[in-house]
């Protein structure tokens, strides 16, 4: 004889929540603050304007890497350096999540344009787990630009190392770019003043 949950199949016992668990056992991998935030395999200076800015170039450039791309974001200014151990102290003025390449251009427009340079690293993870990574910084660290939902009461601090902080991980990428650039203005100017 069939239970009365058999027979209008609802679970009482032995729910299966192997779907769910399956997922989280994936997502929830073996990360922490300092693989976020100092060995993300995305990080890059972005000149906003000023002497490093490179012609031809726009801040899109330097964050090609993480197009189509979801996780977790910081942006960054320069906090202090130590000379002994070469090592640059970065500050965390701001923490999102979402598709990195579109929000950090946004960010950029919208309260980066009077600053020298800013740095962004990112986090690759699932659109699930960057919304609890954001949040969990936020509860736990202060960010000047982040105003919502933002309780932390200590600023967020990355320690790098002069090649991260210098050249980042897309160093390679972006002089590809320029180069191309370059080339491809050298060739339109060469068609503008060549004879007819």
């Amino acid at each position: 004889m069939l239970t009365k949950c058999q027979q209008q199949e609802f679970p009482c016992v032995d729910v299966d929540y192997s779907p769910f668990n399956d997922i989280c056992a994936q997502d929830i991998k073996v990360f922490n603050a300092d693989s976020i935030v100092n060995k993300s395999e995305f990080c890059t200076l972005i000149p906003i304007i000023g002497d490093m800015r490179l012609e031809n170039l726009e801040a899109s450039d330097y964050l090609k890497g993480l197009h189509g791309k979801i996780g977790v974001y910081h942006l960054w200014v320069d906090h202090d350096n130590c000379d002994d151990h070469k090592k640059y102290t970065m500050k965390g003025v701001y923490v999102g999540k979402g598709f990195g390449e579109k929000r950090i251009i946004s960010h950029i427009k919208d309260k980066f344009q009077n600053v020298n340079f800013l740095y962004a690293s990112f986090f690759e993870c699932e659109n699930r787990l960057a919304k609890y990574i954001e949040q969990l910084f936020l509860d736990q660290y202060k960010f000047d630009l982040n105003k919502a939902e933002n309780r932390g009461e200590k600023y967020l601090y990355a320690v790098w190392d002069e090649d991260r902080h210098d050249d980042g991980t897309e160093m390679y990428e972006i002089a590809n770019t320029h180069a191309l650039k370059s080339l491809e203005a050298e060739r339109r100017e060469a068609k503008i003043f060549s004879p007819r």
